[in-house]
This record gives structure tokens, C-alpha cells and sequence, in this order.
């Protein structure tokens, strides 16, 4: 029987390539709840016009090429397990759509200082997971926190708003860098020498890869038993 498997992220859950990237790879890589929420609309109503869409998801920004939500219908339908990484609490805005954050490098200097940004607070991230949770009539949902190496950042703050959340809504949530200290290994062996962590390098990619499939098995044996 097949298992469909959907994700929404960033370059962190690149290792997932044997599912359907379609979303991050055509539409945009998604960091906070807004800009998922607004992805979602999107391919379920079609709600940012073609020309727009240059304007508010980061694949469209960079090929300067209009999408169209017909392209990806039934994708949210046919999907059994969603993995969704949320990364960010700050949400940028352009007009009236939650955009890509990176609409500043891809259009003139007008666009740029009409974005708002603005940064969540855990109310908001909370009313944004049960509008998830809604939009896409499931909570066959696995969340992905950040990478985190502290207690005291936003990320930290982040990763246990998600953490308590997911327990509250019946979801299941991955935190990278306790699963990965769960298997043995040093987080800082795993991902790219950068003074911020943000990028896996390809062993990272690897052990991440295997946390991610352990989460997506109990899925799959919860379906082989309906």
C-alpha cells in the first residue's frame, strides 16, 4: 500500500529527497507558521494570483517564472504523513501575504521597504498549528524544530513553545539535537563550521535522515494496521 509522504522546510530536511519535496523545492522553503499557512491557502484556493506569486514564495523570486496552484492539485490530498520543519518566529509581509524572507534580494528597493516584519508570539504560533491542523484535516503531522544548542535564544524558545504544543494537539515533534544526543553523537560533528548553526553537512545529513524515517515508521505501521 502506498504511503504518501509530504514536506514542507528548508535545506535541513534535504536527506527526505525520496519523498515529495514538491512544495519546498517549487513553492518555497517555509520557516514559520505564517509563511506555511500561506503555502497551504495557495495550493487549496488558489488565493495569491500567478503574478503575485513572484512577489510572496521564494522559488517563483528567484526564477522570476509565475506558479500556478493547478499545478499542485490533490497534492495536499493525497498526502498520508506531512513533515513540516518550522524554524522561525519572525514573519515578513509584504502587502497582505506572509512571504519569503528573502524577497529583499530578489526585487527593487520599493518593494523592499514596504515589508513588515514582525516577530510571533506563542499565542499566535498556537492558533496557527490548529489552523494547520485544520487546513489540512490531519494531524498525521510530524513538526521539526531548528537546530538548537542553547537554552536561553529565541530558537530555544521556539523548540519548546513547538514541543509543548505538539503534545497538546496529538502531534509529533522532532527535536534535532535530542535525538541526535539520544544516538551518541556531538551535534557540532554533524553540521557545517559556521559561526551560527544552520546547515547540516552530508554525515548530519545522513544521521538526520535515520531520526527522520524511526518518526515516519510508526506511522507507516499505525496504517498497515487500519
Amino acid at each position: 500500500m502506498a504511503f504518501n509522504i509530504t514536506v514542507f522546510g528548508t535545506c535541513r530536511v534535504e536527506s527526505l529527497s525520496n519523498y515529495n519535496l514538491r512544495i519546498r523545492d517549487e513553492i518555497s522553503y517555509t520557516y514559520d507558521t505564517k509563511e506555511i499557512l500561506e503555502v497551504i491557502r495557495f495550493i487549496k484556493h488558489g488565493h495569491v494570483p500567478p503574478e503575485e506569486t513572484i512577489t510572496t514564495f521564494r522559488t517563483p523570486m528567484i526564477s522570476k517564472i509565475p506558479i500556478y496552484s493547478n499545478q499542485f492539485k490533490d497534492i495536499l490530498e493525497d498526502t498520508d504523513l506531512f513533515i513540516i520543519e518550522i524554524c522561525g518566529k519572525k514573519t515578513y509581509k509584504y502587502i497582505n501575504r506572509y512571504i519569503h524572507s528573502a524577497l529583499p534580494h530578489f526585487s527593487n528597493e520599493s518593494i523592499s521597504k514596504q515589508i513588515i516584519i514582525d516577530t510571533q508570539s506563542n499565542d499566535e504560533i498556537e492558533s496557527d498549528i490548529v489552523e494547520i491542523i485544520t487546513q489540512l484535516n490531519t494531524t498525521n503531522i510530524i513538526v521539526v524544530g531548528h537546530i538548537v544548542t542553547d537554552s536561553y535564544s529565541n530558537r530555544y524558545d521556539l523548540l519548546k513553545t513547538l514541543e509543548s504544543l505538539c503534545i497538546k494537539y496529538n502531534i509529533s515533534f522532532i527535536n534535532p539535537v535530542l535525538e541526535i544526543s539520544k544516538k551518541g553523537y556531538d551535534i557540532k560533528d554533524l553540521v557545517q563550521e559556521t559561526d551560527v548553526i544552520y546547515h547540516y553537512n552530508d554525515n548530519g545529513h545522513s544521521i538526520i535522515h535515520q531520526i527522520y524515517e524511526e518518526y515516519i515508521d510508526k506511522y507507516r505501521h499505525i496504517q498497515s494496521k487500519a
